[in-house]
């Protein structure tokens, strides 16, 4: 059979073979295919011709993407999963070249190899190689159905060849019947002798698959470099005709019914082999005559071909141009000669030929561009919800832009995309009209915010939750207020794993009443959820205010909007922070102006250093604070001023400075560098309010104190007298030189102080006090509050802020299960520093400078004696606040079970514990039966066990935490009652299995099932998991949505966005943030940058917006599932839900207000003495007062001056005035103030009783005066009355008007 009718015959078998009902099997088709590349490579149809080949490896891109089979149907399986199956070294593996083309993939041949290792090394070199594997039962279920399909293929191509005209028709068909019959004895044979043949076919195929390696490498050669082409040309021929041989060489085995195919057809040669150009092989004439095609065999023994022989093979036109016209123009046409590949072909002028790839490529890219213009050519935007969904996702990200900006963008954005793609033709009017408006922005961002919501909905229904946590937080930001509502539950992440979920409700406004925010929770559960089983079995809270957790949850309790055991906890962050505060500021001080105190100095330095930043930018803060350290370390005079005030700061600075100069490796160099030009960075305003800011300010100015002083020096010198910066600088210092100096000897003499030391009073060490011995004040203290947050304070702090080591790095504050025994950590390391703080290193710097404080006589003159005083007041006032606030809250007896979930050995003993008390009472309906009560009934006392244990995951910075076992339960259980914690819900759920745990010989851990033993102890773990850890131990998440919902409301949007927009951050924005941390990690190799990954506070750039576009897709998905399943009923009642305004608190709230507005102006009109008429305010311009100013002894006759308690009947006499004045109004005054006190103390005197007369008027609207606002006084003298002529003279003189003759 010649090549030309082969191919004809594959493919017309191949049309049969897909149109034949047996195609529905798919191993039938792999069979017949199997079978047909046998006979193609038995008539050599691989004889290099370039076009020949594409041919052929058509078919078997055909043929193999035909088989695609699962592995029920002969074990087929891809090479990427070679690992997972049983080939074993009987299977053949196949490598395909898969090279993507649009619409699909072209598959090129690479070769065959004997095993698994072989087959994946040559993937793994390769690179783009893809490839597939066949086990040997594949291979032979393939050829016994293809040797059946080849009797039917037979049929076939008999059938064909009968139909053929002459008597070589007959005989080719005879021939071909009995060449099949060959064949298929052939075929037998082999089947029979395969089993001996094997090892020399393994080697074979070896041998092969090392000289296709050879050519694959000489043909990369060749493509890396001109020079080499010629050489690598001629090595590939000579490996070719040695493939060919080893082929040749080869019995025929079932393993070719797959491929024998040699590599030749994965490249292309230039240069024509001597099998290509072989004339005796039979090949087809194609021809172009007047315009019409021609294909003729051509006959290797013929040598002349006749025309009129030609003319006999042109093909038949079609009938539409089969007419005279065509006919002419055909005759007329001229064409062009045009290469594809290695192949040339004419062309009619004015046409070009693309390959079909390329031409379905451009057809797709014309629908694309059609439908774009579609898209920007009518009157609205067109957008599928499906596309604006994205845009929506994305928009919810700029937080501050406005819709018109958003809208803005979108436009411009659009037509730089046209300009840079040459769509000109599309007009600026088609591009306004085609992108979405304000009023779809709006619509899309609230109909994202349904699709979020019901996307949650169902993610509760596929985690089963019905025990929910609430966590609530009343804000206000911006002027605008915001009553935040965050819902916990435990459920699965995406990869399976055990996770605390959370979504935050909305952002709604409501009253601050316990009663009105309990009425807003409740409708916002309602507006949510929707559904029933969703039961509210904890909250979390502010502990002050009207909305307080422990006011607000009576009220939830009351609507039956949470469940009626529903269990508090109150912030443990707030807790903390406020003991912090209150017992400084009741030590040391407020903060505030006109305040002396440590939190003040910290205050000005903060605002020096910001407004310093403000008005010269960051590096010119960055320039001075440089010059001003190198200013330090050279000039004298500062060292001697730096050695007077604050010895100990210096010296530790210059020691340090002089330490890193003396280091030999660079790293000191660097370091010195640093501390020479790098400023403190990243403060804040050092307030309570903000937790952690005064502690983390406090170590900054410890830590820098000299260069601190010495800015403010340079800076005030540096400024106008009086500007902002210069009152700040002078503030600053003033702090700062705050010191406490030995008293003068008590009035002594030198003499005499020197002359009073004896033997029994004076060492050898012993000498006078001097005040460079002396610390600043201010200094010290600061010093003692760093210890107690070093050795303390940060530690547990820092721990609140942990994540739960079950639930991972999402689930931060949800450790409330371990929360129990850290309250116990924190009084046991408490109760260390009021034992013994002197001993802790951390407050050795303390220590050192306190020792220079002289003693002064007194606490209040803030000596020796005060810093005495001072821990011992800090830790009383501390340890009141922490057992009000901590104490009683971790320690209640509905929170007291937690610890079941916590350390093994503490939830053992507290579980034998309570089973003790169960076994001895017995449950309390049967003590209330019998008439009795505990007090009534001999308990045997039950004693925990003496044993010192280290608790896992409380290690901070300070050490391991151990404790003794009894100190920590007796102090935790002191004030408990079992009875009521026995009566808990979740104690009686699972008392069968609290119960297993109490009387286990060993510790259970129900995180280690290792040590359960025979009980399944799933159930409670499972429990403390989702009835737990769900109750948050902190508000920082719900605050973190406070300070969201500031940011999302900076363009002024409505309620209804507000929330909106909350709802798309809590769904789609706080989730990817958390998962695309997790793929940056995963995605660097490095270590050292995979550690740099993981301190990164978040994805940016172009990762974070591929992972996003990723996230949407997989988020988009999961949108047409939720919908589906909830209907279009649901959805449409949830979009309402949304969007709707009568749906929120606030418009509730509204009607309430209006009626009762409505009832009250119908009440009874009653006037009050407020409303009265209280006269008006007459200026001192206006004759109405006196300015305090002119009450100066410039305006004093000098009679009064030289004798201030003389009777003066000057008129107009400043001093005389002030004297009738104070008479007339009665001041108290100390006795001789006339000639003890100067006027400008008088005139204050003045001021102060006037401040006095406007609060005790009932002019309610003056009584925010303070004394600084009293810049004149009405006068109620005769005298003071006569001032009001000489005060108009005086403004006259200063508008320099002319007094009117």
């Amino acid at each position: 059979m010649s090549f030309t009718a082969a191919h004809k015959a594959l493919r017309k078998a191949a049309l049969h073979v897909l149109s034949s009902p047996c195609a529905r099997n798919n191993i039938y088709t792999m069979g017949v295919f199997g079978q047909i590349m046998n006979a193609v490579m038995k008539e050599s149809v691989w004889d290099g011709d370039e076009q020949h080949d594409r041919v052929t490896a058509d078919l078997l891109q055909k043929a193999f993407s035909l088989g695609k089979l699962s592995e029920d149907d002969g074990k087929f399986v891809p090479i990427k999963n070679m690992g997972n199956n049983s080939c074993g070294t009987d299977g053949v593996f196949i490598l395909m070249s898969h090279q993507p083309v649009y619409g699909g993939e072209r598959v090129s041949y690479i070769g065959r190899f004997p095993d698994e290792k072989t087959a994946k090394k040559k993937k793994k070199a390769d690179g783009v190689i893809e490839g597939t594997a066949f086990t040997r039962s594949t291979i032979n279920k393939w050829n016994k159905l293809g040797r059946e399909a080849m009797l039917e293929l037979d049929k076939y191509l008999t059938k064909q060849e009968r139909s053929a005209k002459g008597k070589d028709s007959k005989s080719k068909a005879a021939k071909n019947r009995e060449k099949t019959r060959v064949e298929k004895r052939k075929l037998e044979e082999e089947a029979a002798a395969e089993e001996a043949e094997r090892e020399v076919k393994r080697q074979q195929r070896q041998r092969i698959e090392d000289l296709e390696q050879s050519y694959l490498t000489e043909q990369r050669k060749k493509q890396e470099g001109e020079e080499e082409l010629q050489r690598s040309i001629d090595k590939m021929n000579q490996i070719q005709k040695e493939i060919l041989a080893a082929y040749t060489a080869q019995a025929e085995t079932p393993l070719g019914s797959i491929s024998t195919q040699p590599p030749l057809m994965t490249g292309y040669s230039n240069v024509p082999t001597e099998e290509a150009i072989d004339l005796n092989k039979s090949s087809d004439l194609r021809f172009i005559y007047k315009g019409r095609a021609g294909s003729m065999p051509l006959n290797p023994d013929q040598e002349v071909i006749m025309v009129e022989h030609m003319l006999k093979y042109l093909e038949d036109l079609p009938d539409e141009i089969a007419n005279e016209d065509s006919e002419k123009i055909r005759e007329s046409r001229t064409y062009n000669l045009e290469s594809y590949g290695a192949t040339q072909y004419w062309v009619p002028a004015g046409s070009s030929a693309s390959a079909a790839n390329k031409m379905s490529t451009m057809r797709d890219s014309h629908e694309i561009v059609k439908k774009l213009r579609q898209k920007f050519g009518g009157e609205q935007c067109t957008f599928s919800e499906d596309s604006l969904r994205y845009l929506a996702a994305f928009a919810a990200t700029a937080y501050g832009a406005s819709d018109e900006a958003t809208e803005m963008i979108i436009a411009g954005w659009t037509k730089a995309l046209f300009h840079e793609v040459g769509l000109h033709d599309i007009s600026a009017r088609q591009i306004a009209n085609g992108c979405p408006s304000r009023t779809t922005l709006k619509r899309l961002e609230l109909r994202l915010a349904a699709d979020c919501l019901i996307v949650r909905l169902q993610e509760i229904v596929d985690d089963g939750a019905t025990c929910f946590a609430l966590i609530t937080d009343h804000g206000k930001r911006a002027g605008m207020e915001h009553f935040v509502k965050l819902l916990c539950w435990f459920g699965k992440d995406k990869l399976g794993n055990d996770t605390i979920k959370f979504h935050c409700i909305d952002v709604d406004t409501s009253n601050h009443s316990g009663e009105d925010c309990a009425k807003a929770i409740k409708k916002s559960l309602e507006v949510f959820t929707g559904r029933d089983g969703v039961e509210v079995i904890a909250m979390t809270g502010d502990a002050g205010g009207g909305a307080s957790v422990q006011s607000l949850l009576p009220h939830m309790k009351r609507l039956c909007a949470v469940s009626k055991d529903c269990s508090k906890i109150n912030c443990g962050l707030h807790a903390l922070n406020k003991c912090l505060e209150s017992s400084f500021q009741d030590v040391f001080g407020k903060q505030g102006i006109g305040h002396k105190t440590p939190f003040q100095l910290l205050f000005v330095f903060n605002q020096l250093w910001k407004r310093i930043k403000e008005d010269g930018g960051e590096k010119y803060l960055e320039e001075i604070y440089a010059v001003t350290m190198n200013e330090l370390v050279t000039n004298s005079d500062w060292h001697d001023e730096a050695d007077k005030k604050f010895p100990h700061a210096f010296g530790e600075l210059m020691q340090k400075i002089e330490d890193l100069e003396n280091q030999e490796d660079d790293s000191g160099l660097d370091e010195l560098v640093s501390l020479m030009t790098e400023r403190p960075k990243n403060l804040q305003d050092p307030v309570f309010s903000r937790w952690m800011t005064v502690l983390m300010c406090t170590k900054v100015v410890t830590a820098n104190w000299p260069i601190i002083y010495f800015m403010a020096v340079a800076v005030k010198q540096n400024e106008p007298a009086n500007s902002y910066l210069w009152q700040l600088s002078c503030a600053l210092l003033s702090l700062m030189n705050e010191r406490s100096t030995p008293d003068d000897n008590s009035g002594q003499t030198i003499n005499e102080f020197i002359g009073s030391f004896n033997d029994q009073n004076t060492s050898d060490t012993c000498h006078m006090p001097k005040k460079s011995d002396t610390t600043p004040t201010f200094y010290v203290m600061l010093l003692w509050m760093q210890g107690f947050a070093e050795c303390f304070f940060d530690d547990m702090f820092e721990w609140m802020m942990r994540s739960d080591p079950v639930l991972g790095s999402g689930s931060w504050g949800q450790t409330a299960r371990l929360a129990v025994e850290r309250c116990y950590v924190m009084h046991m390391k408490l109760k260390e520093l009021e034992d013994g703080w002197e001993n802790m290193p951390q407050f050795k710097p303390y220590l050192d400078e306190v020792s220079k404080i002289p003693e002064k006589g007194s606490v209040s003159k803030v000596g020796k004696e005060f810093f005495d005083k001072m821990p011992g007041k800090v830790f009383e006032k501390f340890r009141y606040v922490f057992d009000k606030h901590v104490t009683s809250c971790w320690c209640s007896d509905d929170i007291l079970h937690y610890i079941i979930g916590g350390n093994p050995t503490l939830a053992n003993e507290f579980a034998a514990w309570l089973n003790h008390y169960d076994s001895m009472i017995g449950a309390s309906e049967t003590l209330a039966s019998l008439g009795l009560n505990e007090d009534d009934v001999d308990v045997e006392v039950h004693e925990f066990t003496d044993k010192e244990i280290t608790l896992e995951h409380h290690k901070v910075r300070n050490g391991d935490i151990k404790v003794n076992v009894r100190d920590c339960l007796d102090y935790l259980t002191a004030d408990a009652d079992r009875a009521h914690i026995l009566e808990r819900p979740f104690v009686k759920k699972y008392w069968t299995h609290i119960l297993e745990m109490a009387t286990a010989e060993e510790t259970v851990d129900l995180f280690d099932k290792d040590t359960w033993g025979d009980h399944d102890y799933s159930p409670l773990r499972k429990a403390v998991l989702s009835e737990i850890c769900i109750h948050s131990i902190h508000q920082q998440r719900c605050e973190n949505y406070v300070q969201l919902a500031a940011l999302i409301s900076k363009t002024n949007v409505g309620e209804v966005r507000r929330t909106a927009r909350t709802i798309i951050i809590s769904t789609i924005h706080r989730i990817f943030n958390k998962e695309a941390m997790d793929e940056l990690a995963r995605r660097v190799a490095d270590p050292n940058q995979k550690e740099k990954a993981k301190k990164a506070r978040r994805v940016e750039g172009r990762l974070r917006i591929e992972l996003l576009i990723d996230n949407l897709n997989k988020f988009t998905t999961k949108v047409n599932r939720a919908r589906q399943v909830a209907g279009v009923e649901k959805c449409k009642e949830i979009y309402d839900r949304i969007t709707g305004k009568k749906f929120k608190m606030s418009e509730t709230d509204r009607k309430n207000k209006i009626q009762k507005f409505k009832e009250n102006i119908k009440k009874k009109r009653t006037e009050v003495k407020a409303e009265m008429a209280a006269g008006v305010d007459v200026t001192p311009t206006m004759d109405g007062g006196v300015l305090l100013r002119i009450l100066t002894k410039k305006n004093s006759c000098t009679a009064c001056c030289k004798h201030p308690t003389r009777d003066c009947d000057t008129e107009h006499c400043a001093m005389a005035a002030v004297h009738a004045e104070i008479s007339k109004r009665e001041m108290k005054m100390r006795k001789g103030w006339k000639k003890t006190l100067e006027i400008k103390e008088k005139r204050h005197a003045l001021r102060d009783d006037e401040l006095q007369n406007i609060a005790l008027d009932g002019d309610k609207i003056k009584q925010g005066y303070d004394k600084t606002q009293i810049r004149h006084i009405i006068p109620q003298s005769d005298k003071m009355e006569a001032m009001i002529q000489l005060q108009e003279r005086l403004r006259k003189k200063e508008l320099d008007i002319e007094e009117s003759l």
